[in-house]
């Protein structure tokens, strides 16, 4: 086949803006995170300062150590107060919902699962304080320094990927005829 000869411009197929999902200052920038420099998936380009999600962490933890006592002790009324239905002489099944203690154990329940899923919640954001890079990329630019306030959807910086390109080419319908590219 003839050759085909057309010019284009090469464009990295991810390009991301790097922004943190959590606030607070920002209390290290890596060396590597330079304008131009090669950075490896995962590698650490800056940290958010982490004390008030770690204190979250510590309180939401507390909450979840609260929530499974007081559900601990409904479990307990409630069975004391079925005990104490049947020992009056009457049959268990015409007590009420209410007097066997059933919503006050359902809000308990309920309690534990709104803290366990708080205390997730906290740990998570203890992570996002990290800011990894997503890809192999090249750092084509950085407003993330030591000491700026870090906000959430605020950019830190732009990479782009270094694993895959795009490149558009120009083509007549004569020399398109002539190429064959294979299906991705």
């Amino acid at each position: 086949q003839p050759p085909v000869i057309s010019y284009g411009t090469v464009q990295s197929y991810f390009e991301t803006t790097l922004t943190p999902q959590v606030s607070g200052q920002i209390v290290e920038v890596a060396k590597g995170f330079r304008v131009g420099n090669l950075v490896k998936k995962d590698a650490v380009l800056a940290r958010i300062d982490d004390a008030d999600y770690v204190a979250a962490l510590a309180r939401e933890t507390s909450n979840l150590s609260t929530s499974k006592r007081m559900l601990a002790e409904e479990e307990i009324r409630a069975k004391q107060a079925a005990e104490d239905w049947v020992a009056s002489g009457r049959v268990l099944t015409t007590a009420s919902d209410f007097v066997l203690r059933k919503p006050q154990l359902e809000a308990a329940q309920a309690s534990i699962k709104s803290t366990e899923a708080a205390v997730k919640k906290a740990e998570v954001d203890i992570r996002r304080t990290v800011i990894r890079a997503p890809y192999d990329a090249v750092i084509l630019s950085r407003t993330a320094s030591r000491g700026n306030y870090a906000s959430q959807q605020q950019s830190l910086g732009n990479l782009v990927a270094t694993e895959r390109v795009e490149i558009r080419l120009p083509l007549t319908a004569d020399q398109s005829a002539r190429v064959n590219l294979p299906r991705l």
